[in-house]
């Protein structure tokens, strides 16, 4: 007579199987749900005048306006977008459509993600891939690597600009430029109100971002009392395209050297200075008084 033996599992096949069974789990539960939401845009499809009519009702709002657009340069050319803050609005204003993004590979230097766009309703759907340093600039440190807050924030800023252009290859593309021209009206009548409050506004805007008002009056060339609406609305773009970490500052501007600065009168620190100086020299002028001329001396041969 033997005793049976019976092989008992070693804890690492164990823990192997239970996250087998997690993933395939996971898998069948978002199989479900694309499903299920497919069936929902199919029973109930998008009435397109009331989607681009709600859209155009959010770009009047000037909040919302603010933020709609990017500006930013690239090879020395101006390039300008919709944000992705209209770009989600558009998706949900058009109705049955998912997207997102998620971190496919992460290792010690770089992070890919995948962002991903559907349209559930013609089951038409987008993906793009994009891999980045996980390094962020400061102005006093230059490339530094980030912290797990921070880290976290730049994974979500790149997911966005990702998600946002799958997006743009998803929404009819006359929707999203109607929106863009309806966000402009709305900020030039905004400037047209009360310029100088847009002025201040952009001001507050960029030292949020530790930009002096001096450099931003050497990237316009000019004062920024001086600022036209189309130079405020190029300002906010500027400004969104920073936050979104779509470009930075020393993408716009770049400041000479003290020395060169001060040789080069024709530089725009130089002209945005020397205005700044001839305007608080004539609010604080003084009239002098007229200097007494001396007494004349005597001519030779001449009795006193």
């Amino acid at each position: 007579m033997t005793d049976a033996i019976t092989k008992l599992p070693h804890p690492d096949d164990t823990q192997l199987q239970e996250a087998e069974q997690n993933v395939a789990r996971d898998a069948m539960l978002a199989r479900a749900e694309i499903e299920s939401a497919i069936a929902v845009a199919q029973r109930f499809p998008r009435n397109e005048d009331q989607a681009f009519q709600m859209l155009i009702r959010s770009a009047k709002r000037r909040t919302f306006a603010e933020g709609a657009e990017y500006n930013w340069s690239q090879g020395g050319q101006a390039v300008q977008g919709p944000s992705a803050q209209l770009m989600r609005e558009a998706s949900r204003c058009w109705g049955n459509i998912r997207s997102g993004f998620y971190i496919v590979r992460d290792d010690g230097m770089n992070r890919s993600i995948r962002g991903w766009a559907w349209d559930l309703q013609t089951n038409t759907r987008e993906e793009l891939d994009y891999t980045f340093p996980k390094l962020i600039e400061r102005k006093d440190r230059g490339w530094i690597q980030p912290d797990a807050r921070e880290l976290r924030a730049l994974t979500n800023a790149e997911g966005a600009r990702v998600q946002r252009n799958c997006l743009r290859h998803i929404l009819p593309f006359d929707l999203v430029e109607e929106a863009v021209l309806a966000c402009r009206e709305t900020m030039a009548s905004k400037v047209s109100d009360d310029p100088e409050a847009e002025r201040r506004a952009v001001i507050r805007a960029f030292t949020t971002l530790n930009v002096p008002v001096l450099e931003l009056e050497g990237y316009l060339g000019h004062p920024i009392g001086q600022c036209n609406p189309d130079e405020l609305a190029n300002l906010r773009g500027v400004y969104k395209a920073i936050a979104d970490r779509e470009a930075a500052w020393s993408d716009y501007y770049a400041p000479l050297p003290a020395e060169e600065d001060e040789d080069d009168e024709s530089s725009p620190i130089a002209k945005a200075a020397k205005a700044a100086k001839v305007k608080k020299a004539k609010r604080t002028k003084k009239p002098t008084a007229k200097p007494k001329e001396p007494p004349k001396e005597p001519e030779q041969g001449t009795l006193t």
